[in-house]
């Protein structure tokens, strides 16, 4: 998002703290632990980064009109045949490790532009203390030969590369670059906060897991951290994944344009479910992502107040999405009314935990025939439910039906500045956009050529070609007592069996079945479940019902 104000530009950063695995990766640990007294690998130092000085260069980039820079990335030449320590293992494999390390940087994480390895290979990289590992990596993660993973905590990493004795070739690795950060994002620091709510510079946003987001938890479960990595530094936005009417799960995800403008984007990287469990938590795990991407679809807004385009990104990701990340395409609307359009836009401001907000109002912008909606935030303090600022670019913007009807584009919002007015790029703009297929929507979310006006939303978990029931508003579905102790009862003027999951805060189903709605409440026993915050979804007449259930002790 470009902010007019203080700050010009938005993006997207995330946490993440402890032992983790991350990425679409194929179980197993690192090798070295097979080996008995392992010496310590080679260390490479590379020049210590001056954190100041990039932050300084950050503001003269985004004067113009840059995409939010949290990184650089710095060439290197780094390969099992000139660097590194290679050990021999037990089982007649062979162990190449080498360690990178460059002082002062937020976060890690190597490139490489050769990834050719054969079956039976393995990669992890992790933390010296192997508190954070990525892997195991095969040769199935290799993406036309290069490689990346998702970032790692601190200034080191190691890489371990694991070739069995059998191997039909030896692998050919070769590190290009490494992403160093000079911001706290993307897990650098998961204890850093600003303002009350994690890393966020404001202190008036809503988690996701508080009861202005109850009704939400569908759609929430589709908003995505974008890590960008172009030729010069490492750039961050946020973005939604997105239905189309064939309803088969292609990979489409929306942002915005200038995301990607004046930069040249050589990767990508997505973060999945990066939330608290709690209303007050200030952090949430960022160990879900999937990297690779194409554009397939953009088009600008123009040039300062010449505005001609709506801003919007058109992605499709290219790397598998693990199943157990259960994520939710977002439906959409097309429409150009402005009425009932006052929902929700979902984001992570300042690279904090994701968020909602919700507006006071969404208007055509004041400007005649221009392609975006103009929001105005609650400016009382007191009831005001959050804003946008440095962070939020390319979050959707949600109509009262829960369906994405824009992306972040500019704004004035602030904590501080509620009265701040912010522009969002219209998807019915969007949807013709400059009238060729790769300047519009309706090629792409649209293949069955259906014309619709509205598309509902599915999970990736659904029926090929079924489009998934619109959620309803969790007033409609009684749940009491809540917070419950081993049985809540479930109340919905609705008659016949029902369909119903339980999903934890990272959006893993941990329960499920059906019950026989009648006259009476059903008595729903949750004895299983461990203290903490769960939405209930329950589907019955194609119609979806959610509710957030607090399970104590």
């Amino acid at each position: 998002m470009i902010k007019i104000a203080k700050k010009m530009l938005l993006g997207t950063m995330i946490a993440v703290f402890g032992t983790m695995s991350a990425q679409m990766s194929y179980g197993g640990h690192p090798h070295v632990g097979d080996l008995k007294n392992a010496p310590e690998p080679q260390m490479i130092a590379l020049p210590p980064i001056d954190n100041a000085a990039l932050r300084l260069e950050d503001e003269a980039l985004n004067l113009k009109g840059r995409p939010y820079r949290v990184g650089t990335v710095h060439d290197v030449r780094i390969t099992p045949s000139t660097h590194g320590t290679w050990d021999m293992l037990p089982d007649g494999g062979r162990l190449w490790r080498v360690a990178v390390s460059s002082e002062g940087a937020t976060f890690v994480h190597p490139i490489f532009d050769t990834f050719v390895i054969p079956q039976g290979a393995e990669l992890f990289v992790y933390t010296p203390s192997r508190d954070f590992v990525l892997g195991k990596f095969t040769s199935a993660n290799a993406d036309e030969g290069q490689f990346h993973t998702q970032i790692l905590p601190g200034e080191t990493f190691v890489v371990e590369y694991y070739e069995p004795a059998d191997a039909d070739f030896a692998g050919r690795l070769s590190m290009s670059q490494v992403a160093r950060g000079h911001r706290h994002a993307f897990g650098s620091d998961a204890y850093h906060t600003k303002g009350s709510l994690g890393d966020a510079e404001g202190d008036c946003h809503i988690n996701v897991a508080c009861p202005d987001a109850a009704s939400w938890q569908d759609q929430k479960n589709g908003v995505v951290c974008m890590e960008i990595t172009a030729t010069d530094g490492i750039y961050s936005c946020s973005g939604s994944m997105i239905n189309n009417t064939s309803n088969d799960g292609t990979q489409y995800l929306l942002s915005a344009h200038h995301c990607q403008d004046g930069i040249t984007v050589r990767r990508w990287t997505f973060y999945f479910l990066y939330e608290s469990s709690t209303c007050s938590g200030t952090y949430g795990p960022a160990n879900k992502s999937a990297t690779g991407a194409t554009i397939v679809a953009k088009r600008s807004a123009g040039t300062g107040w010449s505005i001609s385009g709506s801003d919007f990104l058109l992605l499709k990701v290219t790397g598998t999405i693990n199943p157990a990340f259960n994520v939710y395409f977002n439906g959409w609307d097309r429409t150009n009314g402005n009425t009932g359009l006052v929902g929700s836009c979902i984001h992570h401001p300042g690279g904090d935990i994701k968020k909602i907000s919700i507006p006071q109002s969404v208007y055509y912008m004041s400007r005649a025939n221009t392609p975006m909606w103009e929001v105005q935030w609650i400016t009382n303090p007191a009831t005001n439910k959050g804003v946008t600022e440095q962070g939020s670019s390319g979050s959707p913007l949600f109509n009262a039906n829960k369906r994405i009807i824009g992306q972040l584009y500019a704004g004035l919002s602030y904590c501080d500045t509620l009265d701040g007015t912010d522009w969002y790029g219209k998807f019915y703009s969007s949807w013709t956009g400059g009238g060729t297929a790769d300047t519009r929507l309706s090629d792409w979310l649209d293949p069955t050529n259906s014309n619709v006006s509205y598309l509902e939303g599915r999970y990736a978990s659904d029926p090929v070609g079924i489009a998934a029931p619109s959620a309803i508003s969790n007033s409609q579905m009684k749940v009491f007592p809540n917070p419950a102790k081993g049985v809540v009862n479930v109340e919905l003027d609705e008659t016949g069996i029902a369909e119903y999951t339980i999903c934890n805060h990272a959006g893993v189903v941990v329960q499920s079945g059906r019950m026989l709605l009648g006259l009476n409440a059903y008595k729903l026993n949750v004895s299983v479940l461990h203290s903490g915050s769960y939405v209930l979804s329950v589907v019955i007449n194609g119609q979806r019902f959610v509710q957030t259930i607090i399970v104590g002790e």
